[in-house]
């Protein structure tokens, strides 16, 4: 599984460092019955995580390091031939096999990225200009056209009902 980086996530790393301390490196108690404790803590731990990021498994481990430096980029655009080069790939057969693992285009993906995180900042009550604006959008109304081709509901729209739930 593509390694899940936990940085700006208190929960999820809480929960990794007691799952760790919760047992060595053993599936089984001291005594060596099962660990009663380790089953239902891995499954809160992983469901915890998959809320927060998708888990998929990667057969191409260069595939899954670019999936962790675009979750690392925070939302920041990287060309394809940086991501190609980084992976020791050349850009056309990078294109395909990060189709065929991931089961979207590069530019795809990344752009899932962007609107996650702009996501979470219209959570946080920024105006959609300035979502726009650091993200790296010439202009709100491109902005909102991505938006709305990857969530649905145009921008301002996210914003006012995540806004007005109870």
């Amino acid at each position: 599984l593509l390694a899940i980086p936990l940085r700006g996530e208190p929960a999820l790393r809480a929960g990794c460092d007691f799952v760790s301390n919760l047992v060595g490196y053993t599936w089984q108690g001291r005594d060596g019955s099962p660990d009663r404790l380790l089953e239902p803590a891995l499954v809160l731990l992983f469901d915890l995580i998959g809320r927060k990021h998708p888990l998929r498994s990667c057969r191409d481990p260069r595939i899954a390091a670019t999936l962790a430096r675009l979750e690392e980029a925070n939302g920041a655009w990287m060309s394809m031939e940086n991501l190609a080069r980084a992976a020791g790939m050349e850009p056309h057969y990078f294109s395909r096999v990060f189709h065929r693992e991931v089961g979207l285009p590069v530019k795809q993906y990344q752009l899932r990225l962007r609107i996650r995180k702009a996501m979470v900042l219209l959570r946080q009550d920024a105006r959609v200009g300035e979502v726009a604006a650091s993200l790296g959008y010439e202009d709100e109304k491109s902005f909102s056209r991505a938006f709305r081709q990857v969530a649905g509901v145009p921008p301002g729209e996210f914003r006012k009902s995540y806004l007005l739930q109870p």
